[in-house]
Formats: structure tokens, sequence, C-alpha cells
């Protein structure tokens, strides 16, 4: 067997397996023990737990829906950096909402005891999908529009997570995946997944990564048959849509970080991704 079907039976075996614990966590413990009902499934909105994959971990992400609504709305799933949620975060949710998206902030570090100053931090693909399966419950959103959104190491997730197809999400494939300044020569797609478009944000000048790599990234992504947008920022630092300016040493990472805030790269990178959205989140 040569290495690509070696590599894509493995990728399979792995898809089978798993899917089948998602498939269990979501069951088991998201129906809790009201028949067919999950944390969403009454339209509550806020705080909200729901199974890690496992099921022996409760995740914690915070939904909140668009003041004007008319039917059922898209959703973006929001996931933090390696500093956890803060203003850029939840400034984000602000400016998704205010264009009719609805915003489900995830937090992958705090219910693991994760902050960040810790030395490893995890990198929780299947959180992204456990959270589009427990969003495709609530009444007020449609469950094909759901993306996802992701900042440096969030961005991971987000990119990653195109790699896993509807059998993950309960029938249901994320439609969108954007990622603001990710370690590119450090992120892979493959052929099929979520078969939804992907789009990746850089800096000129980030510390962590080239635009050359995202580039890279970029061509053997389209190689697999993947639809891949690069957009680069001429002199944009890592974390330019934060509220942090300065140098950082990150533990996990071993490594020091150069943080910039532009507002005007911020206000164009919020315009690119919303662009971006308007087709695979149908927006008017």
């Amino acid at each position: 067997m040569n290495s690509r079907l070696f590599s894509t039976a493995r990728t399979l075996l792995f898809i089978t397996i798993f899917g089948s614990v998602i498939g269990w966590a979501a069951t088991t413990r998201a129906e809790h023990d009201s028949g067919n009902k999950t944390p969403l499934s009454g339209g509550d909105t806020g705080d909200v737990e729901y199974p890690n994959l496992m099921g022996d971990l409760e995740l914690e992400g915070e939904l909140e829906l668009p003041d004007k609504m008319t039917g059922k709305v898209p959703a973006m799933i929001i996931a933090h950096g390696s500093a956890g949620i803060d203003d850029r975060e939840n400034d984000w949710a602000d400016f998704l909402r205010a264009n009719g998206i609805a915003s489900f902030v995830i937090d992958y570090f705090g219910p693991r005891g994760i902050d960040r100053y810790s030395s490893k931090q995890p990198m929780p693909t299947t959180d992204v999908i456990l959270a589009l399966k427990i969003l495709s419950t609530h009444p007020k959103i449609d469950p094909d529009r759901i993306g996802v959104i992701g900042f440096s190491r969030g961005a991971h997730l987000a990119v990653h997570s195109a790699n896993l197809d509807a059998s993950w999400g309960g029938g249901h494939a994320l439609a969108a995946h954007v990622g603001l300044y990710p370690i590119c020569q450090r992120i892979s797609v493959t052929e099929g997944g979520s078969e939804a478009p992907i789009l990746v944000l850089i800096g000129t000048k980030d510390s962590y990564t080239k635009p050359e790599y995202c580039e890279r990234f970029a061509k053997n992504a389209k190689g697999e048959g993947r639809d891949v947008k690069v957009i680069v920022y001429e002199g944009a630092y890592h974390g330019w849509d934060g509220s942090f300016s300065g140098s950082w040493y990150h533990a996990a990472a071993r490594t020091q970080v150069e943080f910039q805030t532009d507002y005007e790269i911020t206000k164009k990178s919020r315009k690119d991704v919303l662009e971006f959205l308007k087709g695979p989140l149908k927006l008017k």
C-alpha cells in the first residue's frame, strides 16, 4: 500500500471510530434525561454547557442571537487564541450579530483548567464539531448555515475542522471556515471533509509565520480540491484586531510573539470576512 493510500485508510479508520464516540457523547450526555432535548432545543441563549468528545467533561460557550431576526439565522462558532477569551472574541461576536449572524464563543481552555500561561495548551478540533451539533438543535438557528472563525491557536481549530464531514456533525457539516493569523506551516486540509470554503488572513509582519507559508498551504489545499482564499495585509502584526500591543512570551509555543493592534486593518479584515461569508452563509 503506498503512503497516500495508507494515510487515507488511517484517516477513514480514525473518523469511523471517533465519529461513533461523538455520537455516543452527544446522545448520552447532551440529551440528559429529557428525551431528545438538548441544552439549546428550547431556544435558550447565554451560557451553555455541552459534553466533550468522551462525555467526561462539560464544555462551555456563550450563545447570543442578533437583535433583528426573520426566520432562522446563520451562526458562527468563535474559537479564541492562546490568551483565552478576551475583548477580541467579544468584539467579533458583536460585529457578527450586528450583521444578522448568531455568535457562539466557545471556551476550550477554562473547562480544562488551562490559561494563557500554561506550558501546554490543547487544540481540540472536535470541540468545534460538538459546538456545531449543539447549535444545530436550536430552533432559531439554521443548521446548514453554521461556520467557524478562530484566531491564532483558534484559527487552527477553524481550519482543521474543515477535514471533518457531516457524519461528525450529526448530519450537518460546517458551512465556512475562517482563520486569522494561524501558523500556516502547521495547518493542512485534505480532500472531502466539510467541502466548505476556507479563508485565511495573515499579516506581513507576523512573528509566528510568513505569508508565503499561507500561500503554500492554500496551494496544497487547492491540490486536494479545496476552496481556499488567502488575504495578506501589508504591515499587519499578529493579533492586529486585539487589544494588546507589545511583546509576550508564549510559554506553550516557547517563543516570543510581537503584537500590534491596527484599527484600520481590523476594519478591513471584518469587511473581508463578511464578504467571504455572504456565499456560504447565504447572507442578504
